[in-house]
């Protein structure tokens, strides 16, 4: 019987893509996630093959996509883990942010402080005003953070 939109097309299509053996749980929890091959196609184009079952379904609940990971790749920002990918999405932080940072000379910044940049409300002009209020120096994302939460750029 056909459960939740699984069937055995659905199984062996699964199967196919490197989730062989999940019991009807795992696939009905995948399918009501929207988990299908498609999207493990997708996200396995920029890294993100064969990651556990929890991982893939997380992915998906929190809005990343091959249009989230295609931007932030052309922004510079790959590699990096599941958990970090899902922190920057739930923060709000965009892949327009990302290459703007980049853009400014912050190209190996870290998510964490993508991250708390975006969560103090720090944009691209704020790093660019920061930066030339200090003599063209490359301040740290901490500095520029410090100087907006004080109102100082």
């Amino acid at each position: 019987s056909v459960d939740h939109g699984v069937d055995p097309d659905y199984i062996k299509a699964m199967a196919a893509s490197g989730y062989k053996g999940l019991d009807a749980e795992g696939l009905v929890r995948a399918n009501d996630h929207g988990v299908d091959p498609e999207y493990l196609r997708e996200i396995a184009g920029f890294g993100y093959a064969n990651l556990p079952l929890e991982d893939v379904i997380r992915l998906r609940d929190h809005g990343v996509d091959a249009d989230y990971l295609a931007g932030m790749l052309k922004a510079g920002i790959s590699n990096i883990a599941p958990e970090d990918v899902v922190r920057m999405r739930d923060h709000g932080v965009e892949p327009e942010f990302a290459r703007d940072m980049a853009a400014l000379g912050y190209k190996d910044i870290s998510p964490e402080s993508l991250i708390r940049m975006s969560d103090h409300g720090v944009d691209a002009e704020d790093v660019r005003r920061a930066n030339t209020n200090r003599g063209g120096a490359r301040l740290s994302p901490e500095e520029i953070i410090r100087l907006s939460d004080r109102g100082e750029i």
